[in-house]
């Protein structure tokens, strides 16, 4: 149980991280620049997908920190939403391996490990979730 209370607080640490990540988004990915290219509907689907998008970590990394133990024992419903945020971030992983490695061949060595280490990044956040998973299937 110890290991899986550390699993999930680094887990919602590693949230953390993403929501820093994602704040500067727009700064880092330049979107003064490229979003007045498209359709005011666009900008605001785009916009609204992203706020959600960082609702979503905030109450990964709110249930991380506040339901650490029930989420660790994986009883009952935390085991559906410990299961559902691993899953997430797997999915995440993969994504970035089989949508974005295309867009990043023939790029820099700097973007190229940028690539890989957000990779890592992700499956690191699947591991975090997933470990109490396991250790409550194994049970």
């Amino acid at each position: 149980m110890i290991i899986s209370c550390y699993s999930i607080l680094t887990g919602g640490i590693l949230t953390c991280g993403m929501i820093v990540f994602h704040l500067f988004f727009p700064k880092v990915f330049r979107w003064d620049g490229d979003l007045p290219k498209v359709s005011s509907l666009n900008r605001r689907v785009i916009f609204t997908i992203h706020l959600a998008l960082l609702l979503t970590f905030l109450i990964f990394a709110w249930l991380s920190f506040i339901y650490t133990e029930e989420l660790a024992a994986c009883d009952g419903l935390a085991f559906g939403i410990t299961l559902s945020i691993a899953l997430f971030w797997l999915w995440r992983a993969i994504w970035q391996v089989v949508y974005f490695s295309p867009f990043f061949k023939g790029r820099s060595r700097v973007m190229k490990r940028v690539h890989i280490l957000v990779g890592i990044f992700f499956m690191a956040l699947s591991a975090a979730y997933s470990i109490p998973v396991v250790q409550r299937i194994l049970k």
